[in-house]
């Protein structure tokens, strides 16, 4: 007989692979350091600089996008096991908690269409860095 546990450290017992939610935790924590930090010194680059405004999506994106990837490589990579789910799992995290931090900060409509894509790249950011995390473990 098996016995599942879900809520472990990422190890192997008992043949049960499962989640080490610590690992998504950091990692999602370090995804929104990294984001915060990436945000800022665009900022400090487009206020020094003359920039185009109309580079500012791909840039947001950029920034979003590595965050997260790092995110999901920290947590694949710590955990050991399960990378796309451990950065799939960081990616959807970072997505509610920037979307609500959003809400709170900048109330107003919200683009369906949008939050769905920032999803989906996000998702995807930490699945791929998840697959990079665990390969290198």
């Amino acid at each position: 007989m098996k016995v599942f546990s879900h809520f472990n450290d990422g190890k192997n017992y008992a043949g049960n692979v499962s989640l080490s939610f610590m690992s998504v935790f950091k990692g999602t924590f370090i995804s929104l350091v990294v984001s915060v930090l990436g945000a800022s010194i665009a900022g400090l680059v487009f206020y020094f600089f003359s920039v185009s405004e109309k580079i500012i999506p791909w840039i947001s994106t950029g920034v979003l996008s590595i965050s997260v990837f790092i995110g999901g490589v920290w947590a694949a990579y710590s955990a050991s096991n399960r990378g796309i789910y451990h950065g799939l799992i960081v990616g959807i995290l970072f997505f509610i908690i920037s979307w609500l931090l959003g809400l709170l900060f900048f109330p107003g409509t919200i683009v369906l269409l949008c939050s769905l894509q920032k999803l989906v790249l996000t998702g995807m950011a930490g699945a791929l860095g998840g697959i990079i995390g665990v390969g290198s473990s």
